[in-house]
């Protein structure tokens, strides 16, 4: 798969699929890429490979699933927001935005709910009112939380969760969630087989993600640092 790699410049990825018992392959859709026939009969004239054709699948679920995950890292195209709420149908209590790119935060902020947490919600986050006193509202959040999020894929882990919380909370503030307000500009990463972070086992080629320091981890709410949990969390 390097070979094909290398021939066509393009990056293969090839990995074994224990429970379908074979080999799984995929490669970049780019200006010059072989097509799915081309690929086969690469595989079906290969001295080693052609011996194991039979076990070797192309363009699956998977495969599918990096395309997506790639095309999401490029610069520009996408950022992850995380939410945190007073309860499953409230309000926001803190969100935060990275950059899927270059795990950049965009945005990290406390936001007043204008209402009680739910305890459960309390568990969760740990928000306490003395921490949302100073808070601002959602009001003062917008402009920036539309800023950096225009024109971008939003990606959340339930992504419909977050919707919903921002269209609620502008709702009954009397704002406009302008583009956030559509689900078509969101992503949700919860339904896809492979997070951001994740790669096929075995490549030909790779292009390793920067990971986080531990000082800008800390440096984060919570919601900034489960933005970056779904970029750079890795299976070490």
């Amino acid at each position: 798969m390097a070979e094909l790699g290398d021939r066509h410049g393009i990056e293969v990825w090839a990995w074994w699929h224990r429970g379908a018992g074979r080999w799984e392959i995929d490669w970049e859709r780019v200006d010059g890429a072989p097509t799915p026939a081309e690929v086969k009969q690469a595989i079906a004239t290969h001295p080693y490979l052609r011996e194991y054709r039979h076990q070797i699948a192309m363009c699956t679920e998977a495969g599918a699933a990096v395309r997506w995950a790639r095309a999401m890292r490029e610069p520009g195209a996408a950022v992850i927001l995380d939410s945190e709420t007073t309860g499953l149908a409230g309000y926001l209590v803190e969100t935060a935005v990275v950059d899927a790119c270059t795990g950049e935060p965009l945005l990290d902020t406390l936001v007043a709910p204008g209402c009680e947490a739910e305890p459960e919600a309390r568990w969760v986050h740990g928000i306490t009112d003395d921490e949302l006193a100073d808070a601002p509202p959602l009001a003062e959040v917008v402009p920036k939380l539309l800023q950096v999020t225009a024109g971008r894929t939003v990606l959340a882990y339930n992504a419909e969760f977050d919707h919903n919380t921002v269209v609620r909370h502008a709702g009954r503030d009397g704002l406009d969630p302008a583009h956030l307000g559509d689900i078509g500009n969101w992503s949700c990463l919860m339904h896809r087989p492979l997070r951001l972070a994740d790669a096929p086992p075995v490549a030909a080629t790779g292009r390793p993600a920067p990971r986080p320091s531990t000082p800008l981890l800390d440096s984060l709410t919570r919601a900034g640092a489960e933005c970056h949990y779904w970029i750079f969390t890795s299976d070490e």
